[in-house]
């Protein structure tokens, strides 16, 4: 019998940046039936990644230790975030699409690093090999719903109209200045229990003046 794999369920890809095949064949078993998994082997194979997406990932994965890369992983972040200056860089890591969403160190190195320079470097967190898989599905499955909020609350869509002002209740408060009941004019009509009321207390009642 066929095995059926489930359908994904993250619509936006995930780049993995990540220099051994190894590292990345348990990833692509891991996560490929979750989302669009993307490879980029050095750090020059990431920015065309990134470009040919223009930017738009749910997250990246990115390996320290690039070997034979041009960047290691700091340096790329760096260059992803807009942090590093345009004359440190080489040409295919110059004028790189914007990127905005979470990247998390995957490392075997983390603890030669300090929290902060990597936090500094524009990374939203780390965590060391072997991965624990439990943790990054969460981490990426809360992205995803950060994603969709972001989606759906895109200035494309109209707002929903704000609801008018209750009588009563508004800057002046119950019955305050500005606001307030409507105050009656004319007459004052009388009804019947009204009638019966004057007529226990001996006052006199209104009544109709003849047509003439």
């Amino acid at each position: 019998m066929k095995k059926i794999e489930p359908a994904t369920i993250w619509t936006s890809p995930v780049l993995y940046v990540e220099d051994e095949l190894p590292n990345w064949e348990v990833v692509e078993l891991r996560l490929g039936n979750r989302c669009t998994l993307q490879w980029a082997k050095s750090s020059e194979e990431a920015c065309d990644r990134v470009r040919s997406q223009k930017g738009e990932f749910l997250a990246i994965l990115m390996d320290i230790q690039l070997s034979g890369s041009a960047l290691d992983g700091i340096q790329l972040t760096r260059a992803l975030r807009g942090k590093e200056a345009v004359d440190k860089l080489p040409d295919f890591a110059r004028e790189l699409p914007r990127v905005t969403c979470p990247i998390f160190f995957v490392t075997a190195y983390g603890n030669l690093y300090s929290g902060p320079q990597l936090t500094d470097a524009g990374a939203d967190g780390w965590m060391p090999k072997p991965v624990d898989f439990l943790k990054l599905v969460t981490l990426l499955s809360r992205a995803n719903v950060m994603r969709t909020l972001e989606t759906l609350m895109s200035p494309g869509l109209e707002p929903s109209r704000p609801r008018p002002a209750m009588r009563g209740v508004g800057r002046g408060g119950r019955g305050g200045r500005g606001e307030g009941p409507p105050r009656r004019t004319g007459k004052r009509r009388v009804s019947p229990s009204n009638k019966s009321h004057a007529r226990r207390k001996g006052s006199k009642v209104p009544q109709p003046q003849p047509t003439r």
